[in-house]
């Protein structure tokens, strides 16, 4: 592993564990810093915005696109169970970042999007789900 790919793990790792700790509130770029211990040029060295890193922490939370081998229910069931195993992290990311919904979004519709084998991928079914999804991470 390189020295570079070493940075960005320890800054994602660090957000991870600020993201994860419930009741985080608006946590902020300077957090993220003063927890992976670097300095504010790193930071953005390695992530040009905080929604890079919000992208890279969804990255390393849901690592694969869907599974084209399984029907897009049983994906959707898969990723409930990510989002269900991961609460506190994504109910402080939705309360935190006006984009963070842009950035699931983005990432749902462009994994279903790869699944275009099956019926199920029509374009209303697509944006029912992802309704149910972002529904199931808001606060309650």
């Amino acid at each position: 592993m390189s020295k570079y790919s070493d940075t960005d793990t320890l800054i994602i790792e660090s957000a991870l564990h600020l993201f994860e700790t419930p009741g985080a509130g608006n946590i902020t770029a300077l957090q993220v810093i003063d927890a992976a211990h670097i300095h504010r040029s790193t930071f953005y060295h390695h992530f040009a915005t905080f929604n890079d890193l919000v992208a890279a922490m969804m990255n390393r939370v849901f690592p694969d696109p869907l599974n084209t081998d399984l029907r897009l229910s049983e994906n959707i069931v898969n990723l409930v169970e990510t989002i269900d195993n991961n609460q506190v992290l994504f109910r402080n990311l939705m309360q935190f970042r006006g984009k963070f919904e842009e950035i699931v979004k983005q990432r749902f519709v462009l994994d279903v999007n790869l699944w275009t084998k099956n019926v199920e991928t029509n374009p209303v079914a697509v944006e029912l789900l992802y309704g149910c999804v972002i529904g199931m991470m808001a606060p309650g």
